[in-house]
């Protein structure tokens, strides 16, 4: 009788440990899927106006510090010539938790980063 006590248990810490560590990876899944999701909206904005000046990186960078992120760098062309290549690069940062093997949990930081090119289509005058 002890012994499927024992059994119970131990499988009971294990499954635990388990869905901790799927909780763990799906919430940075979510926090990538975020950060693509804003980083997107504004790659779009440089395809439709041939760039991303200042203001536009600044509301960027607002946009994503409002939304939890550290940013660590934003880097992307201000003013694209017709059919060169433009691009986009940012890095965040996320303070999150993570589960070390002996159960405990441990602050650190979640890097993510997004990188885009596209080809300008605008003519400029």
């Amino acid at each position: 009788m002890i012994d499927k006590f024992a059994v119970t248990i131990f499988t009971m810490i294990i499954c635990l440990f388990m869905a901790m560590q799927v909780l763990v990876f799906g919430l940075s899944l979510l926090r990538q899927q975020q950060l693509d999701g804003i980083c997107h909206k504004y790659a779009l904005r440089m395809d439709k106006e041939g760039g991303l000046d200042q203001d536009a990186v600044a509301q960027m960078s607002q946009e994503l510090e409002d939304a939890g992120f550290t940013v660590l760098s934003i880097s992307a062309t201000q003013q694209g010539v017709f059919g060169e290549l433009m691009w986009l690069q940012v890095e965040a940062a996320w303070p999150a938790y993570r589960l070390l093997p002996e159960l405990r949990p441990e602050e650190g930081d979640l890097l993510f980063a997004y990188n885009t090119e596209v080809f300008c289509r605008i003519l400029v005058n």
